[in-house]
């Protein structure tokens, strides 16, 4: 009863239901339950280092207690989970992964509307991700073949890029201006 009762005390802390907001209660409240394997605390910790709450913003730290959260199949961390992987923070870039944690929040239940835009995102910014395609340039790779298995931002570019592996096992980065539907013509 202990870790519940730490959980609801973080909550009253942090949304004031009867008292003053105190985010210093709240956090250490949340941590007692979070380190005690507490799922929802997990996520609100994470929230916290996420956004900043309390403490200095700690994406990587939040990533961590998103991730344990979501290991106890909770639908809010999932999806915090794809967003830091759709946004690169906390985490090194990663639509597919983003796109696995988004379908792993529908199967949870998760419904609503903001979610599904956010799966949509990625169909319309990165169509070809998942499906067998051709390059497009004017070198020896010309007219190769294989999957998309990613899209990715990096950050020294500040571009996009496909992962392809193609067919003979290569994996490249390349633009989208220059990767095509395999048979597109």
């Amino acid at each position: 009863g202990h870790v519940e009762a730490a959980d609801l005390l973080g909550c009253i802390y942090f949304y004031g239901q009867g008292t003053d907001v105190d985010t210093k209660r709240s956090l250490t409240a949340y941590e007692f339950a979070a380190k005690c394997g507490h799922g929802p605390a997990e996520f609100m910790l994470g929230h916290f280092y996420f956004e900043g709450i309390g403490v200095e913003r700690q994406e990587r730290r939040a990533v961590y207690w998103f991730r344990k959260a979501a290991d106890q199949k909770h639908l809010n961390a999932t999806i915090a989970l794809g967003v830091a992987y759709g946004n690169a923070r906390g985490v090194d870039p990663s639509w597919r992964t983003a796109q696995e944690y988004y379908e792993m929040a529908i199967a949870l239940g998760g419904e609503d509307d903001s979610l599904l835009s956010l799966q949509l995102n990625i169909t319309n910014l990165a169509p070809l991700m998942g499906h067998r395609v051709e390059l497009r340039v004017r070198n020896r790779l010309g007219g190769k073949c294989g999957v998309a298995t990613d899209f990715r931002w990096y950050q020294d570019e500040r571009k996009w890029r496909y992962v392809i592996n193609l067919d003979d096992g290569t994996d490249l980065l390349m633009p989208p201006e220059s990767v095509v539907a395999e048979g597109a013509g």
